[in-house]
């Protein structure tokens, strides 16, 4: 049961012509799309005000811990530029370790061989020539002496390319 639409105006992208910036278009969005979009722009706001909360506590813990009067203007900056450093530093770091981690599975994949038996490359070379959409062969009972001698030579081929 869909809701009956609700118009929205949102800027249009398109417009170029310095005259024409404050155009607006009309959009048409139902109800729930709306509640959608409202309730994903409140939880990154909630996000938001947590990151802050945190990066306080942090900036006033270290203001503590330095006797210094916390917001004083020059220390905030200063807090927020070390802390976006150590940020950087911690990202960096996970990903190079990512990378190294990558690169050891794509070492150990080129050097692992897989040897499967051969029952199983007969089973398989059998299984694709019976299953093979021939024409000439309307019925099961004539597609299986077919099968059984392509069957074969595919898996001799199978094994000569080992």
């Amino acid at each position: 049961m869909e809701s009956d639409p609700v118009e929205r105006t949102e800027l249009n992208p398109a417009d170029d012509d310095v005259a024409d910036i404050g155009t607006r278009v009309r959009v048409r969005g139902t109800q729930e799309d709306n509640i959608r979009d409202r309730k994903e722009i409140d939880q990154r706001l909630d996000e938001l005000e947590s990151e802050i909360r945190e990066m306080r506590k942090g900036y006033e813990e270290e203001c503590r811990l330095r006797g210094v009067k916390p917001y004083a203007p020059v220390s905030m900056s200063e807090f927020v530029v070390r802390d976006l450093d150590r940020k950087l530093k911690e990202h960096n770091k996970a990903k190079r370790a990512e990378e190294e981690a990558t690169d050891t599975i794509i070492d150990a994949d080129e050097y692992a061989q897989v040897e499967l038996p051969k029952s199983f490359l007969l089973f398989v070379s059998y299984l694709l020539a019976l299953c093979a959409p021939i024409p000439l062969f309307e019925s099961f009972a004539q597609r299986l002496p077919f099968a059984f001698m392509f069957g074969t030579l595919l898996f001799i081929f199978l094994l000569k390319r080992d």
